[in-house]
Protein backbone atom coordinates (compact mmCIF):
# COMPACT_ATOMS: atom_id res chain seq x y z
CA UNK A 1 0.00 0.00 0.00
CA UNK A 2 0.92 3.72 -0.40
CA UNK A 3 1.37 4.05 3.40
CA UNK A 4 3.55 0.69 3.40
CA UNK A 5 5.34 1.85 1.25
CA UNK A 6 5.78 5.78 2.70
CA UNK A 7 6.93 4.15 5.81
CA UNK A 8 9.39 1.93 4.21
CA UNK A 9 11.07 4.65 2.28
CA UNK A 10 11.04 6.97 5.81
CA UNK A 11 12.97 4.35 7.30
CA UNK A 12 15.38 3.74 3.91
CA UNK A 13 16.21 7.53 4.39
CA UNK A 14 16.68 7.01 7.99
CA UNK A 15 18.91 4.28 8.09
CA UNK A 16 21.36 5.19 5.37
CA UNK A 17 21.26 8.94 6.89
CA UNK A 18 22.94 7.34 10.14
CA UNK A 19 25.16 5.20 7.98
CA UNK A 20 26.32 8.42 6.22
CA UNK A 21 26.67 10.39 9.34
CA UNK A 22 28.03 6.99 11.35
CA UNK A 23 25.39 8.33 14.03
CA UNK A 24 27.14 11.62 14.66
CA UNK A 25 24.40 14.14 15.62
CA UNK A 26 23.65 16.40 12.29
CA UNK A 27 20.60 17.18 11.06
CA UNK A 28 21.41 17.35 7.36
CA UNK A 29 23.94 15.78 4.71
CA UNK A 30 26.11 17.83 2.00
CA UNK A 31 26.65 16.85 -1.74
CA UNK A 32 29.70 14.70 -0.35
CA UNK A 33 27.66 12.87 1.52
CA UNK A 34 24.58 12.46 -0.78
CA UNK A 35 26.83 10.22 -3.61
CA UNK A 36 27.62 7.60 -1.05
CA UNK A 37 23.82 7.42 -0.61
CA UNK A 38 22.63 3.95 -1.17
CA UNK A 39 19.19 1.99 -1.04
CA UNK A 40 18.68 -1.62 -1.39
CA UNK A 41 15.36 -1.22 -3.87
CA UNK A 42 16.69 1.31 -6.63
CA UNK A 43 13.56 0.74 -8.70
CA UNK A 44 11.38 2.23 -6.30
CA UNK A 45 13.50 4.75 -4.92
CA UNK A 46 15.04 8.13 -5.87
CA UNK A 47 18.45 9.21 -6.92
CA UNK A 48 19.98 11.90 -4.79
CA UNK A 49 22.25 12.79 -7.19
CA UNK A 50 20.48 14.07 -10.08
CA UNK A 51 20.15 17.84 -10.04
CA UNK A 52 16.78 18.46 -10.91
CA UNK A 53 16.02 15.58 -7.89
CA UNK A 54 18.83 18.13 -5.51
CA UNK A 55 17.20 20.96 -6.37
CA UNK A 56 13.14 20.00 -5.25
CA UNK A 57 15.22 18.20 -2.13
CA UNK A 58 16.67 21.46 -1.17
CA UNK A 59 13.56 23.42 -0.24
CA UNK A 60 14.94 26.36 0.62
CA UNK A 61 17.91 26.24 -1.43
CA UNK A 62 20.85 26.50 1.90
CA UNK A 63 22.96 23.67 0.26
CA UNK A 64 21.73 21.34 3.29
CA UNK A 65 19.93 18.18 2.20
CA UNK A 66 18.01 17.78 5.93
CA UNK A 67 16.75 14.21 6.77
CA UNK A 68 12.83 15.57 6.49
CA UNK A 69 13.66 17.00 2.94
CA UNK A 70 15.36 14.13 1.56
CA UNK A 71 12.13 11.75 3.10
CA UNK A 72 9.70 14.19 1.49
CA UNK A 73 10.95 13.67 -1.51
CA UNK A 74 11.60 10.13 -1.08
CA UNK A 75 7.97 9.71 -0.14
CA UNK A 76 7.07 11.49 -3.35
CA UNK A 77 8.75 9.35 -5.42
CA UNK A 78 7.41 6.11 -3.75
CA UNK A 79 4.12 7.58 -3.83
CA UNK A 80 4.35 8.38 -7.54
CA UNK A 81 5.60 5.14 -8.16
CA UNK A 82 2.88 3.07 -6.26
CA UNK A 83 0.36 5.31 -8.75
CA UNK A 84 2.78 4.02 -12.31
CA UNK A 85 1.25 0.61 -13.24
CA UNK A 86 3.58 0.10 -15.55
CA UNK A 87 6.64 0.34 -13.97
CA UNK A 88 9.07 0.67 -16.54
CA UNK A 89 12.40 3.32 -15.34
CA UNK A 90 10.41 4.89 -13.35
CA UNK A 91 13.58 6.71 -11.90
CA UNK A 92 13.59 8.30 -15.61
CA UNK A 93 9.95 9.49 -15.26
CA UNK A 94 10.81 11.21 -11.43
CA UNK A 95 13.34 12.83 -13.10
CA UNK A 96 11.75 14.49 -16.17
CA UNK A 97 9.37 15.71 -13.29
CA UNK A 98 12.05 16.78 -11.23
CA UNK A 99 13.64 18.41 -14.15
CA UNK A 100 10.52 20.17 -15.05
CA UNK A 101 10.20 21.47 -11.77
CA UNK A 102 13.53 23.04 -12.11
CA UNK A 103 12.62 24.46 -15.46
CA UNK A 104 9.65 26.51 -13.75
CA UNK A 105 11.59 27.44 -11.04
CA UNK A 106 14.82 28.99 -12.99
CA UNK A 107 12.30 30.51 -16.11
CA UNK A 108 10.81 32.84 -13.54
CA UNK A 109 12.59 36.36 -13.49
CA UNK A 110 16.03 36.45 -10.87
CA UNK A 111 15.99 32.46 -11.49
CA UNK A 112 19.03 32.16 -13.54
CA UNK A 113 20.45 34.36 -10.73
CA UNK A 114 18.75 32.09 -8.03
CA UNK A 115 20.25 29.29 -9.35
CA UNK A 116 23.79 30.28 -9.84
CA UNK A 117 23.70 31.26 -6.13
CA UNK A 118 22.31 28.05 -5.33
CA UNK A 119 24.80 25.63 -7.58
CA UNK A 120 27.72 27.84 -5.66
CA UNK A 121 26.75 27.35 -2.19
CA UNK A 122 26.07 23.37 -2.69
CA UNK A 123 29.33 22.89 -3.91
CA UNK A 124 31.01 25.17 -0.95
CA UNK A 125 29.14 22.71 1.60
CA UNK A 126 30.53 19.75 -0.19
CA UNK A 127 34.55 20.24 0.96
CA UNK A 128 35.73 22.57 3.02
CA UNK A 129 36.49 25.62 0.66
CA UNK A 130 39.73 26.61 0.33
CA UNK A 131 42.02 30.12 0.49
CA UNK A 132 45.28 30.94 -0.36
CA UNK A 133 47.18 34.28 0.79
CA UNK A 134 48.27 35.23 -2.78
CA UNK A 135 44.44 35.73 -3.68
CA UNK A 136 42.81 37.11 -0.97
CA UNK A 137 39.39 37.09 -0.98
CA UNK A 138 38.87 34.08 -3.38
CA UNK A 139 37.64 30.61 -2.50
CA UNK A 140 38.51 27.60 -4.36
CA UNK A 141 37.25 24.06 -4.87
CA UNK A 142 39.16 20.97 -4.25
CA UNK A 143 39.31 18.51 -7.27
CA UNK A 144 37.54 16.05 -5.12
CA UNK A 145 34.60 18.36 -5.40
CA UNK A 146 34.92 19.17 -9.05
CA UNK A 147 34.40 15.01 -9.48
CA UNK A 148 31.08 15.04 -8.02
CA UNK A 149 30.35 18.32 -9.81
CA UNK A 150 31.61 16.22 -13.39
CA UNK A 151 29.10 12.96 -12.49
CA UNK A 152 25.83 14.98 -11.34
CA UNK A 153 26.00 17.15 -14.13
CA UNK A 154 26.85 13.77 -16.39
CA UNK A 155 29.17 16.02 -18.14
CA UNK A 156 30.89 12.98 -19.65
CA UNK A 157 27.53 11.65 -20.93
CA UNK A 158 27.11 14.92 -22.47
CA UNK A 159 29.82 17.12 -23.65
CA UNK A 160 32.25 13.30 -23.72
CA UNK A 161 34.42 15.15 -21.42
CA UNK A 162 35.77 12.55 -18.95
CA UNK A 163 36.83 14.13 -15.44
CA UNK A 164 40.65 15.10 -16.36
CA UNK A 165 39.84 16.72 -19.42
CA UNK A 166 36.70 18.46 -18.03
CA UNK A 167 39.36 19.69 -15.07
CA UNK A 168 42.27 21.04 -17.40
CA UNK A 169 39.44 23.02 -18.96
CA UNK A 170 38.07 24.86 -16.61
CA UNK A 171 41.76 25.20 -15.10
CA UNK A 172 42.06 26.68 -18.20
CA UNK A 173 39.19 29.10 -17.95
CA UNK A 174 40.64 29.83 -14.81
CA UNK A 175 44.11 31.03 -16.07
CA UNK A 176 42.80 33.12 -18.73
CA UNK A 177 40.54 34.68 -16.49
CA UNK A 178 44.16 35.65 -14.52
CA UNK A 179 42.54 34.26 -11.41
CA UNK A 180 45.34 31.50 -11.19
CA UNK A 181 48.29 30.57 -12.93
CA UNK A 182 48.61 26.95 -13.70
CA UNK A 183 52.47 26.38 -13.69
CA UNK A 184 52.24 27.49 -9.07
CA UNK A 185 52.16 24.17 -7.96
CA UNK A 186 49.65 25.02 -5.05
CA UNK A 187 46.74 25.43 -7.64
CA UNK A 188 46.95 21.81 -9.04
CA UNK A 189 44.02 20.39 -7.40
CA UNK A 190 41.51 23.40 -6.78
CA UNK A 191 39.05 25.60 -9.65
CA UNK A 192 38.33 29.07 -8.46
CA UNK A 193 34.38 28.93 -7.09
CA UNK A 194 33.67 32.47 -9.45
CA UNK A 195 34.35 30.19 -12.55
CA UNK A 196 32.35 27.28 -11.67
CA UNK A 197 29.88 29.66 -10.96
CA UNK A 198 30.80 31.11 -14.24
CA UNK A 199 30.18 27.34 -15.75
CA UNK A 200 26.68 27.13 -13.95
CA UNK A 201 25.15 30.16 -15.26
CA UNK A 202 26.35 28.78 -19.12
CA UNK A 203 25.08 25.95 -18.46
CA UNK A 204 21.60 27.04 -17.03
CA UNK A 205 20.80 29.29 -19.82
CA UNK A 206 21.66 26.72 -21.94
CA UNK A 207 19.22 24.59 -20.46
CA UNK A 208 16.91 27.23 -19.93
CA UNK A 209 17.26 27.53 -24.48
CA UNK A 210 17.25 24.13 -24.65
CA UNK A 211 13.86 24.06 -23.38
CA UNK A 212 12.32 26.80 -25.06
CA UNK A 213 13.63 24.88 -28.25
CA UNK A 214 11.50 22.24 -27.48
CA UNK A 215 8.51 24.08 -26.85
CA UNK A 216 8.55 23.86 -23.43
CA UNK A 217 6.24 26.82 -21.55
CA UNK A 218 7.12 28.08 -18.09
CA UNK A 219 4.34 27.02 -16.19
CA UNK A 220 3.90 23.31 -17.62
CA UNK A 221 2.77 20.81 -15.09
CA UNK A 222 4.28 16.52 -15.85
CA UNK A 223 1.85 14.50 -14.25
Amino acid sequence: TGMGSATSTAKTIKDEFARITKGKKTEFLNLGHLVQFQAKDREHFVDPTHLGTLFVMDTNLDGKFELDEMIRVGQLYSERASRNAIQTDFQTQFQAYTTLYMWNEVSKPGGVEMFVKWFGIIFSYTQAVQYFDSHPGIEFLHRDTIKILHKILSINETYGLDFQGFFDLVQRVAEEQGIMKLDEEQFDDVIPLIVIKKFARDFITGFINLMKELHFQPGMQLE
